[in-house]
C-alpha cells in the first residue's frame, strides 16, 4: 500500500470515509472493500480489463499534491526560501490532509 507503514489500516479508514464526507462530489463513485475501507477504482476499462483500485486516501494524497504545493502561500521575499511553499518540506499528516480537502471543498 501506498500509504506507507506508518499508517494503520484503521487510520486509512477514518480519513478516507473523513475525506468522502468533505468532497461527496469528487468521491461520489467510492465503495466500501471489505478490507480496506472506502475505495474507489477496480472498474473495467474500455478493453474489458480490470483497472486497479485504491483506497479514497491514497487518491486523495496523489491528486492532491498538485494542489499542495502553495495552498498555504509561499515564503516572502525577503526569506532565505523565497518563493517555495510554506510547507512543502512538511509531512502530509492525516490532519494536513483534512485540512487541505477543507480549503478545496470552500474554493468549490
Amino acid at each position: 500500500m501506498v500509504t506507507g507503514a506508518s499508517m494503520k489500516e484503521r487510520i486509512i479508514k477514518k480519513l478516507s470515509k473523513r475525506i468522502i464526507e468533505i468532497l461527496p462530489g469528487d468521491y461520489q463513485d467510492a465503495w466500501v472493500c471489505c478490507d480496506r475501507g472506502w475505495c474507489i477504482g477496480g472498474e473495467l476499462d474500455y478493453w474489458g480489463e480490470g483497472t486497479d483500485d485504491y483506497t479514497v486516501l491514497e487518491d486523495f494524497k496523489w491528486n492532491a499534491s498538485y494542489e499542495w504545493s502553495g495552498i498555504f502561500g509561499f515564503y516572502p521575499a525577503w526569506h532565505q526560501l523565497a518563493g517555495y511553499p510554506i510547507h512543502d518540506h512538511k509531512r502530509k499528516t492525516g490532519q494536513r490532509l483534512i485540512e487541505v480537502a477543507r480549503l478545496l471543498a470552500k474554493r468549490a
